[in-house]
């Protein structure tokens, strides 16, 4: 499994930083998980 960051998440999908975080805290990305400050998605 390969997994990506915010910043990266945010690039691929042309959506700002803040949303990315916001929708892991919302739980709107399958997936997503946090290590302490850092949300970190698993890329397809």
């Amino acid at each position: 499994m390969e997994y990506i960051s915010v910043v990266q998440f945010a690039d691929k999908y042309g959506i700002s930083e803040r949303t990315v975080r916001h929708y892991c805290a919302e739980g709107k990305i399958e997936e997503a998980f946090s290590t302490g400050k850092t949300w970190m998605q698993y890329f397809y």
